[in-house]
């Protein structure tokens, strides 16, 4: 029995599939496609940060419900920015760069439009129609906010409970094995390291978006 390529089910599979239906001037089935890969990209980004999360975040997720699980999300975290994190584990290692990437709530309102294009057309549209621009305009802007959301690499932003003065566990995407080791290691009690955070209202200047 011959196979094809295996369907990957992660973020980033699911927005690259949507990138390629996309490129050039996509037409006809190919943008309702890119429209349903791209809301699967948000629903998986949205239940990867509520699974990193653990316990912080309450109850089971509902993937097709993104409205909801927004604001459960938003109640751990303020969705509106991108999260800097820098660490230095000692002096003579190199500076880990971390970004955490919020599903924003606009990305979450514009992807929720998509679900229009989900079921069958109530009527024929030609294809010199206007529409077919509209749509095509309409999935471009979901896929680059999309494309933010799943730039980051950090799947947790920093979370310190001041009461009990305990930070949430650090998840990260990276090919370091060692890294993960490390992140658990300073956090544990007495571990000193060197952290700097800042809080982003726009993508990073550096950050070539890769579609047009």
């Amino acid at each position: 029995m011959t196979t094809g390529p295996e369907y990957e089910i992660s973020a980033r599979a699911y927005l690259g599939r949507a990138r390629a239906l996309l490129a050039g001037r996509a037409e006809g089935e190919k943008l309702f496609y890119a429209a349903y890969e791209l809301r699967c990209c948000v629903e998986a980004r949205q239940l990867q940060y509520a699974l990193a999360l653990g316990p912080h975040f309450k109850g089971k997720v509902k993937v097709h419900k993104l409205v909801e699980t927004k604001n459960r999300l938003q109640r751990v975290y303020d969705p509106s920015r991108i999260t800097y994190l820098e660490m230095q584990f000692s002096p003579d290692e190199p500076i880990y760069q971390f970004y955490y990437t919020p599903v924003t709530e606009h990305l979450v309102k514009e992807t929720s439009k998509l679900g229009e294009y989900l079921h069958c057309s109530k009527m024929y549209r030609k294809a010199s129609d206007p529409w077919w621009d509209t749509l095509r305009a309409q999935l471009s802007s979901v896929y680059k906010a999309a494309w933010i959301a799943c730039k980051g690499n950090l799947w947790v932003p920093p979370l310190w409970n001041p009461v009990t003065q305990e930070v949430a566990s650090l998840k990260v995407d990276g090919d370091d094995p060692s890294l993960g080791e490390k992140l658990s290691a300073c956090q544990a009690t007495g571990t000193r390291i060197l952290v700097k955070v800042d809080y982003l209202s726009t993508p990073p200047p550096e950050w070539e978006y890769d579609f047009t």
